[in-house]
């Protein structure tokens, strides 16, 4: 069930299995997220064609088998080498306090799959709020 959430010490591995649309070209252990005991998250490549990782509102980056990137909040993973927007996972840090009324939980990481063609955006206070540019529709709960 999406979201997923991450605590202290757990990871979590993305497959074919985790998009709405699965593809072939998609491994069954795509890429593995971690999440330290301090609450760090890293994502580690473990698919045959790599694992596309980006900040919030950067381009795509290739992440080879084997290879592994530190996440903040914000970044996003996709699985799908072939269509990157198809399968797009958020990387959200949550901490305990309300902050500007959207609830937050510290010391995990949740992850996401946006549906199509819904998109991550961000307020000018780095607060998460989600946008369908088909419809012109803002919301601040992710559309799942």
């Amino acid at each position: 069930d999406l979201p997923y959430t991450l605590r202290n010490g757990e990871e979590r591995i993305l497959s074919r299995w985790n998009m709405v649309t699965q593809k072939v070209t998609v491994s069954r252990i795509q890429c593995i997220v971690q999440c330290g005991a301090d609450g760090s998250a890293v994502l580690r490549s473990t698919g045959r064609s790599p694992t596309l990782w980006r900040t919030r509102g950067g381009s795509w980056r290739m992440i080879w088998k084997d290879e592994s990137t530190p996440l903040a909040h914000g970044d996003q993973i996709s699985l799908d080498l072939t269509e990157p927007d198809g399968a797009v996972f958020i990387c959200e840090e949550e901490s305990i306090a309300q902050q500007d009324g959207y609830q937050q939980v510290d010391g995990s990481a949740q992850l996401g799959q946006l549906p199509y063609p819904w998109e991550a955006m961000w307020d000018h206070h780095g607060q998460v709020y989600y946008s369908n540019p088909q419809t012109g529709v803002q919301q601040w709960e992710p559309p799942f």
